[in-house]
């Protein structure tokens, strides 16, 4: 398992799993415009270098909200999330938030 930051390349595999988990999903003009906000911090987890989830936490001043957290419904009870949910706090207390 290993969790990155995700830039422009992973935008497809971001919105095929967006249209997987969300009815309203969010679009690649969208997708894109989250990745390059700094206010913006959207992680990556990966399971034998397969994206198998993501989280999307924006932050303003000291406050910081999850936006989007989802990961495909094949890795779903395993885990995952509750990864992402840890590592994106440890990132952005890290920011002093």
């Amino acid at each position: 398992m290993q969790i990155l930051r995700a830039n422009n390349d992973h935008i497809i595999d971001i919105e095929r799993l967006e249209k997987e988990r969300f009815d309203d999903f969010y679009s690649i003009k969208t997708l894109r415009a989250d990745i390059e906000n700094p206010n913006n911090f959207v992680y990556l987890i990966f399971d034998n270098k397969k994206i198998v989830g993501y989280i999307d936490v924006f932050v303003i001043f000291d406050e910081a909200n999850i936006q989007r957290i989802a990961v495909f419904s094949e890795y779903e009870g395993k885990g995952y999330a509750k990864h992402l949910l840890e590592y994106a706090e440890n990132e952005i207390k890290s920011h002093g938030v």
